[in-house]
């Protein structure tokens, strides 16, 4: 089976840091842990290889896929996705215990996503897979993260391509159960729509996510407040520009939440040719539950000029240099 868009991931011995729930003996009591190397392949299997010498130890195949690993076989066979997604580990304090689990979806080649226990690269558990036709193609990087009112971390992940009724949703299930604890409709289009992986963020700095960021390919940014009293959501800014790429946070000396993204898409092949103006966007969220567009940014284009404390970002167009 090709590998086409799932990376490998290598993990040896927990490199974290957590104060909470004894981790760093968690740690202490795994420095000994055998080097592995896991990764997806459309031959409908996630593996997993020793990184010392390459022997595969052992390899899963999620459920979406069983029903059509037949077609391998077939002489006239045409190629197909199976788990072509990057899958992603981490260690996580689930049902009293820290362990590493390894999340990963099928990319184009389903919408199933599944977690693996890999504490002992040995002897891997399956924790659940699950699949739903909200979800789409699984295309979404699973986002980890502790909140209020739940002792288990939750899972997000946005919904992948949705070419029938041009939805965009985000998605929380349960680490430790697989099942779903939140959904949400982002926005519907016509045409094809889908959500990006979501980013979450610790803002008060307690251990617990309080934020979420996600967009879509309609052009919008969304905010989730992540509160123990409930989840709300809010658009923070909107372009006419397809939005794929996930946006990447980081703080001010304000402490209001900077956002970076690019916009565009490449998943049809008459992306290859369009030539829409695209662009390059900082937005400030100071937390005022404002909606924005790029008109109340400043544009960095052509002319640098410096931004004061009201300014809630700027933008770069991407224009073609000419010869």
């Amino acid at each position: 089976g090709d590998i086409v868009t799932s990376a490998p991931v290598v993990v040896g011995a927990p490199r974290g840091f957590d104060q909470n729930n004894d981790y760093l003996y968690y740690r202490e009591s795994h420095l000994g842990r055998e080097r592995v190397v896991y990764v997806g392949a459309n031959d409908g299997m996630l593996h997993c290889f020793r990184a010392s010498d390459g022997h595969e130890l052992w390899a899963y195949i999620p459920t979406d896929c069983l029903d059509r690993l037949g077609s391998l076989l077939d002489p006239q066979y045409c190629h197909q996705y199976f788990v072509n997604a990057t899958p992603t580990v981490f260690d996580a304090y689930v049902g009293g215990y820290w362990r590493t689990i390894l999340l990963c979806g099928q990319g184009e080649g389903g919408d199933s996503y599944f977690a693996l226990d890999v504490t002992d690269p040995y002897s891997p558990q399956l924790l659940w897979d699950v699949s739903h036709e909200l979800y789409g193609e699984s295309w979404s990087k699973p986002e980890l993260a502790r909140v209020d009112g739940y002792n288990d971390p939750v899972v997000f992940f946005g919904s992948g391509p949705d070419y029938l009724n041009g939805e965009a949703h985000i998605v929380a299930l349960d680490l430790a159960t697989g099942e779903e604890i939140w959904s949400d409709l982002l926005s519907t289009t016509v045409g094809l729509n889908m959500a990006t992986s979501p980013i979450t963020l610790d803002h008060n700095f307690d251990g617990n996510a309080d934020l979420l960021y996600v967009s879509d390919l309609a052009g919008n940014v969304w905010r989730v407040e992540l509160s123990s009293m409930g989840w709300s959501r809010s658009l923070l800014f909107e372009t006419d520009q397809p939005i794929q790429a996930s946006p990447i946070v980081t703080f001010n000396e304000f402490g209001h939440v900077m956002l970076y993204f690019g916009t565009g898409r490449y998943i049809e092949s008459a992306d290859i040719n369009d030539l829409t103006q695209q662009t390059f966007y900082c937005v400030i969220d100071n937390h005022s539950g404002t909606t924005l567009n790029r008109y109340d940014l400043v544009d960095q284009t052509s002319y640098v000029t410096t931004l004061t404390p009201d300014n809630r970002g700027w933008y770069i167009d991407l224009v073609e240099a000419s010869g």
